[in-house]
């Protein structure tokens, strides 16, 4: 058997399963089409906030979303849909609409 690795870019969260170009991979949870592969989780990352040693909440233990509410944040693309919602913790900001700003992705050389 042979193994080749590989590393995608954050354009396919499948990481190639979801187009049937690789057999296994290690991707971040949720993914648009996991319900159709066989995932297994192999731990479990918790999410949290960055911010500027500067800003008042920054020295915080605990953060609620509410005081998130006029942060901005750097996010995936909307095009990674499910994903992008769940580290953004969408369902949390009680409708109140998330500022996100999509870092620029450079081709690699």
């Amino acid at each position: 058997m042979t193994v080749e690795l590989r590393q995608l870019d954050w354009s396919d969260l499948s990481a190639g399963l979801a187009r049937g170009e690789v057999d296994a991979a290690v991707v971040r949870l949720p993914f648009p089409g996991q319900e159709r592969l066989n995932v297994r989780e192999l731990f479990a990352e918790e999410r949290g906030a960055l911010l500027p040693a500067r800003r008042p909440l920054a020295n915080s233990e605990t953060v609620g979303f509410r005081e998130l509410w006029d942060e901005l944040f750097v996010a995936a693309g909307a095009g990674t849909g499910a994903w992008r919602e769940h580290w953004l913790a969408v369902d949390e900001w009680e409708g109140h609409p998330v500022r996100a700003a999509v870092p620029l992705c450079h081709p690699r050389p």
